[in-house]
């Protein structure tokens, strides 16, 4: 009697281990909860370079604001971080910028430095309605300011990169202006209103303009010598 109680035991033990087998490879298993990236000053300079010769597709990095294209800021806050201490900015404003720009910004500010390019620091990165408002309606900003909600700053994926010393409409004829236009879109990055497209952005030359856009479309616009709307254009064919 007794070996048979102690067999049946060896049974069902046997079995609840199967069990526990089986659905182990049959039961979905619960994914863990995502992380959210933490943004840190990166250490190494961006080494490659995409290669495509054929415009990259959208990758969310591409919307169009301009004179002809508005846009809602509310769209674009969930996106939004502190910029400092993660690169240098302005002490007059409390600078916020999307994640993915900002990360691409400190990397190519970490490259600079590595060139002994220094000074750089981000003046402006995303704004409401509001402070749109009060730049566009300030004489001075006229040919450069747009309207509320036209304005790629609403975005966070648009940066004013100054020079610590230089004035912004001089920056241009600098060795770290030189550098920043020559090397940005190894970043992600495009000098968005560059001297001589003025009738195609609608905007004045602003050498301290930079928009990402993802480091594919950035390669293809700079060796194409393409704005924005241009490569849009191109995509839409």
């Amino acid at each position: 009697m007794r070996r048979l109680r102690f067999g049946f035991k060896l049974f069902i033990a046997g079995i609840a281990t199967a069990l526990v087998v089986i659905s182990a490879k049959i039961l979905p298993q619960t994914p863990p909860a995502p992380i959210e990236p933490i943004i840190t000053q990166p250490t190494q300079p961006a080494t490659t370079q995409p290669t495509t010769t054929q415009p990259a597709p959208d990758t969310g990095y591409l919307v169009l604001v301009n004179r002809d294209h508005a846009v809602s800021a509310e769209d674009f806050q969930d996106f939004l971080v502190r910029a400092w201490p993660t690169v240098p900015v302005s002490a007059i404003y409390d600078v916020y910028l999307h994640k993915t720009a900002l990360q691409a910004i400190a990397e190519m500010f970490d490259s600079a430095r590595t060139a002994g390019i220094s000074g750089l620091f981000v003046s402006s990165g995303f704004r409401g309605y509001d402070h749109q408002r009060e730049l566009y309606e300030n004489p001075a900003n006229q040919g450069f300011a747009l309207p509320p909600g036209h304005s790629e700053h609403h975005t966070g994926l648009a940066a004013d990169i100054l020079i610590a010393g230089i004035g912004m409409h001089e920056m241009a004829d600098t060795q770290e202006g030189r550098w920043l236009a020559e090397n940005s879109h190894r970043y992600g990055l495009i000098l968005r209103y560059p001297r001589g497209a003025e009738a195609l952005t609608g905007i004045g030359f602003e050498p301290w303009h930079f928009r990402y856009v993802g480091r594919e479309a950035a390669y293809y616009m700079f060796k194409n010598n393409l704005v924005l709307e241009e490569y849009i254009e191109l995509l839409m064919r």
